[in-house]
């Protein structure tokens, strides 16, 4: 009986990498909050932390691990008492399972977790002589337009992990107490109203909760205001109108601004482009 050769079609295939760094921070350590356009790893080597993923709360320790997918608003903050160290990734895929890892937390098993250790080991040994003075977020990408081995071992365990987190995966449930679902809540009622321009007043009023507890939650679950919160979220929608084909002034119109001068401009502070710059051809390099 003759069979016909199998076509390999990768289930998983990382495209890009944009950052590859192992960081320890202390106990008063809070990452105010990035969005990007690409996906985001984050695994916790020792410790705990508490992250922020749009509406969703997550205290995670030891083990466990995050993915945030692109234009996702993220921040985390150190929640244990002493220093805390991760492993942080970002990267771009273009496969079939590349949508599983959408609003994905995971507490890794030991085979798991040895994938991690024999990424992290290998690249701690193949850069034992980089340059220190290269952003942290670089700090263990500066071979791999060099060394092409290189790369393609570091993307090997990833794919590695990614795939027996398809098939073996134990999933991480979020956060839930009064604050976290309060919080969660009014980010809903945000979404639900992000073509509008409501005020703090009036956001604090149709949630039922006073304004300096809005503003004190806001800031312990978003690193931010809620104006800035809103302004972040409505960025994120106008990239998506942007590459979609919608104009710049179209654009700010749609999302309740008073001009398109004054888009233009919050715009370009949350991401140092011009919406005028931003095309389809080009859309996973803009906001990079």
């Amino acid at each position: 009986m003759k069979y016909e050769p199998y076509k390999s079609d990768d289930a998983i295939r990382i495209t890009k990498m944009y950052s590859l760094f192992t960081c320890e921070y202390n106990n008063s350590y809070v990452f105010s909050g990035e969005t990007h356009d690409f996906w985001e790893f984050l695994y916790i080597i020792d410790g705990s932390i508490t992250v922020t993923a749009d509406s969703r709360i997550y205290n995670l320790k030891t083990g466990d691990c995050i993915f945030h997918k692109p234009m996702e608003l993220h921040k985390f903050n150190i929640a244990s008492e002493n220093n805390t160290k991760l492993l942080i990734f970002s990267y771009e895929s273009e496969c079939e399972w590349t949508d599983y890892f959408k609003n994905k937390v995971f507490h890794l098993t030991l085979h798991q977790n040895s994938i991690i250790k024999e990424l992290i080991n290998f690249i701690k040994e193949q850069n034992t002589n980089s340059q220190t003075d290269n952003p942290l977020y670089l700090k263990y990408m500066t071979q791999f337009k060099e060394n092409k081995v290189y790369a393609q071992t570091v993307v090997t365990h990833i794919h590695r992990l990614f795939l027996d987190l398809i098939l073996n995966g134990s999933q991480t449930a979020q956060t839930l107490s009064e604050e976290t679902v309060l919080f969660s809540k009014i980010v809903n009622y945000l979404d639900e109203h992000i073509y509008e321009y409501p005020s703090i007043e009036e956001i604090a009023e149709n949630n039922f909760i006073s304004l300096s507890k809005l503003k004190k939650l806001f800031k312990k679950y978003s690193g931010m205001g809620v104006h800035q919160y809103f302004l972040t979220m409505k960025m994120n929608v106008a990239t998506k109108m942007l590459y979609d084909g919608y104009t710049v002034t179209e654009v700010a119109s749609t999302l309740g601004f008073s001009s398109q001068a004054y888009f233009s401009k919050s715009y370009k502070k949350q991401f140092s482009i011009s919406p005028s710059k931003i095309k389809m051809s080009d859309h996973s390099d803009a906001l990079n």
